[in-house]
């Protein structure tokens, strides 16, 4: 075979091979653009708690280092995906400096992401330590928000003042640091006497 011959058998074999790499290349290409895109199937974020506390109280200081408010609990249970925890029996000490403290209490908790919101369920008791002007509140389900001390429901509520006014609604607001009380619905007010002491006879 000629030098002439060979030359052009190997630009021949180079020809095709060039062109067999460009046609798997554009293959390739052509089943990536026409195939659809894999799905991602996202697992969906578990509600399980990834720690728990028995008998605990937690106590948060305001900006002059006085004790703003206190909780404790029998039990809390904490979920990492929305950061909130479920109480037991929480019991919540709200101070008022100059003031008597609020005392509240329910059977059952949920503290939201960053503790600046709290539900109450259940048996809903707001107090105040026996004393002139010392008001009570009872309710079924509260809305709490302890850094400004302001309470709300949507549910009935008995509100009991000093000497003997009872005053029943359905709905309320509430600024505990001030008494300010606003009712929302089907308000009654009565007068509830003490009984006489019969030791005093």
């Amino acid at each position: 075979m000629s030098s002439l011959a060979s030359h052009d058998y190997d630009l021949h074999r180079l020809l095709k091979g060039v062109l067999l790499i460009l046609v798997a290349a554009l293959s390739a290409w052509l089943v990536q653009v026409t195939e659809p895109p894999l799905e991602v199937v996202e697992q969906p974020v578990r509600h399980d708690p990834d720690y728990f506390a028995e008998r605990f109280t937690t106590t948060i200081i305001d900006a002059k280092g006085q004790i703003h408010h206190r909780l404790r609990a029998d039990f809390l249970k904490h979920f990492p995906d929305d950061d909130s925890s479920d109480l037991q029996h929480p019991y919540f000490t709200l101070f008022r400096e100059g003031s008597p403290s609020w005392l509240i209490n329910s059977e059952r908790g949920r503290v939201g992401a960053g503790g600046e919101t709290v539900w109450l369920f259940g048996q809903v008791q707001v107090r105040q330590p026996p004393g002139f002007d010392a008001w009570e509140m009872d309710t079924s389900e509260m809305l709490l928000r302890p850094e400004v001390q302001y309470g709300e429901t949507e549910r009935a509520v008995e509100i009991r003042h000093p000497p003997w006014q009872v005053v029943d609604a359905v709905g309320m607001r509430v600024h505990l640091k001030d008494k300010q009380v606003e009712l929302l619905s089907n308000v009654r007010g009565r007068y509830e006497a003490p009984f006489p002491d019969p030791s005093s006879r």
